[in-house]
């Protein structure tokens, strides 16, 4: 029987009984964080930090949180992060996917 493909952050989000981001700043990056962290190798929270430059991979786990709220001044950088997350290898290359797969079908 073939493994089924790993879940997608919005679903593991769905699969915890959160539908939708928080319009609080400071909630929506804690739900970013905890998608990051949920995702293991090249789209886990070591490669996106790694990306953005917060040196969390040398610190304790519990370390963490803080360590990335502070980069992101507790969700006042929201730009920042956007800019961050668009730019990351991962969804850079999806989004490429979907502008190619556009082009081809008009």
């Amino acid at each position: 029987m073939a493994k089924p493909a790993p879940m997608t952050a919005p679903a593991k989000r769905r699969a915890r009984g959160i539908t939708s981001a928080p319009r609080d700043p400071a909630k929506g990056l804690r739900v970013i964080f905890e998608d990051l962290v949920m995702d293991r190798g090249e789209t886990g929270i070591l490669s996106f930090c790694a990306h953005a430059g917060i040196p969390i991979a040398r610190l304790a786990g519990d370390a963490w949180w803080p360590a990335f709220s502070a980069h992101y001044r507790d969700g006042a950088a929201m730009d920042q992060l956007c800019t961050d997350l668009a730019t990351w290898g991962p969804i850079a290359s999806r989004v490429m996917e979907i502008r190619l797969e556009a082009q081809r079908h008009g």
